[in-house]
């Protein structure tokens, strides 16, 4: 691990699962997620440029703002200088993140929280691009705005958005 210069870690579901499939697995994956943040709780990844963490089609079945999904926070990333989030909002961490990518699909009568995406965009100071993909979101919670003046470059995709979602998305 010492050595690594890229690490993707993805837990995933299936539409085809039934439900008691679907509740065994997530336990499953739940706990091999907990695990793996319990083991390498503390780590130094001196050389670790990339990180992804995909938990896309577990989204909607867990809650993605537990620290045990999200273990970097508990790790030394030095080096981190992209980083790719699927599934929610990641939470704030010590970074220099340069280049960050989010995908984030809405869950049945959820709002997006502009605060979580705001504090997550402070704790990014060395931020140059942003792309953020918002799938089928149709409201949001409103919140104060922030300026990044070192991004460079942004992209947003809205897939399946409301208009007025992504109206209010971009006066915010």
């Amino acid at each position: 691990a010492a050595n690594w210069h890229d690490l993707t870690l993805h837990a995933s579901g299936s539409e085809l699962w039934t439900d008691e499939e679907v509740m065994e697995r997530m336990e499953l994956m739940t706990s091999n997620i907990s695990s793996f943040s319990r083991l390498t709780d503390g780590y130094n990844f001196p050389f670790l440029s990339s990180l992804e963490l995909n938990f896309e089609r577990i989204s909607a079945k867990v809650d993605l703002r537990d620290e045990n999904f999200q273990p970097h926070l508990r790790w030394s990333l030095p080096s981190l200088t992209r980083f790719s989030f699927t599934g929610n909002i990641p939470l704030p961490f010590d970074n220099d993140i340069r280049h960050l990518s989010i995908s984030y699909e809405c869950r049945p009568g959820q709002n997006l929280d502009l605060h979580h995406l705001l504090m997550f965009l402070a704790s990014c100071s060395s931020l140059e691009s942003v792309d953020l993909r918002l799938i089928g979101w149709t409201s949001i919670t409103s919140s104060e705005t922030a300026k990044h003046p070192r991004v460079k470059s942004v992209s947003f995709s809205f897939s399946n958005c409301s208009v007025d979602f992504v109206r209010a998305f971009c006066h915010a």
